[in-house]
């Protein structure tokens, strides 16, 4: 063989030895020994001792691999989803090269995703006006907004809730949102609540959720729990522990009795009421007033007249005054037409 011969298959050798790496490209190489390298943009020399191994690939490329060994690129606003040995890994923002067989690159996910997962690992992120429902071994999760992160193998996802709902519930967890101006009706462990403007949060095995509603409804209730909202000009009559109440005084009256039994609600110009032994006789000025109690009459000025406690009371209503001069007696005297015809 000539000397040119061995030259040229020596250059020819040489070359094969020759990794041309160009711009916007990376190279991994594996050497004969096992080890691994990455290159950049020129022109290198591998090694003439034995094989080498060489990958090439877009420098923008998100992952890149030869055999066993991996390179990850994260950008900013994203996560990468791996596992190792089927465990679940969360790769930050930067670059990540791994040399490892157990190593398993899934995908790069948004970390604006509302819902991300990989193997055991769960991250939610719940927006601003939003809720989030999810189940951890058995037991339920009411999700605040903002980013959460789980490893658990049994982990379930549910979705989302409006955060404005009135009421969200999942197992023995419930969030009650009141808006201003509103009553929640509630019983927890069978004690009943009434929630006014706000957001609450319980864990209650035995939770009953009534309703929700306008803070000025006349009447609500839950269990033994009532409350009545009175506006100016109105009169509740209602019965409990045994005795009839006349509520007068306007705004809410909260009462928490089993006995408390709503008869219902009269206007303040109504003459005659009555509920159990309780009455009130309104007299208009310019009348006078007959009521009988228990087979007595008596005769009312102008005004308001409550009688407690007493029986068997019964209004036969107003008349008029008459008003009759006297020129002998020389003053006026004032006398219900009632009175003269009881006195005649």
């Amino acid at each position: 063989m000539t000397t040119s011969a061995v030259t040229v298959l020596g250059w020819r050798h040489l070359w094969g030895k020759i990794t041309l790496v160009k711009e916007g490209e990376l190279a991994l190489v594996r050497t004969w020994d096992g080890r691994m390298r990455v290159l950049g943009r020129g022109l290198y020399l591998s090694s003439t001792v034995g094989p080498t191994a060489v990958r090439k690939h877009n420098s923008n490329e998100d992952y890149m691999q030869l055999g066993i060994f991996h390179v990850v690129h994260v950008v900013p606003g994203k996560v990468g989803l791996a596992t190792h040995n089927g465990k679940p890994l969360l790769l930050t923002e930067g670059h990540h090269m791994i040399n490892d067989a157990l190593f398993k690159f899934e995908r790069s996910a948004d970390l604006t995703d509302e819902y991300i997962h990989v193997s055991t690992a769960h991250i939610i992120t719940v927006p601003t006006d939003k809720i989030g429902l999810a189940i951890i071994a058995g037991e339920g999760h009411i999700l605040s907004p903002g980013r959460h992160i789980f490893n658990d193998p049994v982990f379930q996802f549910i979705g989302f809730k409006d955060s404005t709902e009135p009421h969200i519930g999942l197992h023995s967890k419930h969030r009650l949102y009141v808006p201003k101006g509103q009553i929640a009706l509630v019983a927890v462990d069978g004690q009943p609540h009434m929630l006014e403007n706000g957001v609450y949060c319980f864990d209650a095995a035995a939770f009953v959720y009534k309703q929700t509603a306008d803070a000025k409804t006349p009447y609500l209730f839950i269990h033994t729990l009532h409350r009545m909202y009175l506006p100016e000009g109105q009169i509740a009559l209602v019965m409990y522990d045994g005795r009839g109440e006349l509520i007068e005084t306007p705004g809410v009256h909260v009462i928490d009795s089993p006995t408390f039994e709503l008869k219902g609600f009269e206007k303040s110009t109504v003459e005659f009421m009555t509920v159990g032994e309780c009455s009130r006789v309104l007299v208009k000025a310019g009348h006078v007033g007959k009521l009988n109690i228990s087979g007595s009459n008596e005769l009312l000025p102008p005004g308001v007249h409550e009688y407690r406690e007493t029986q068997n009371v019964s209004y036969e209503g107003s008349s008029p005054r008459t008003c009759v001069f006297s020129l002998r007696n020389g003053f006026l005297n004032c006398l219900n037409n009632v009175h003269v015809c009881l006195s005649s």
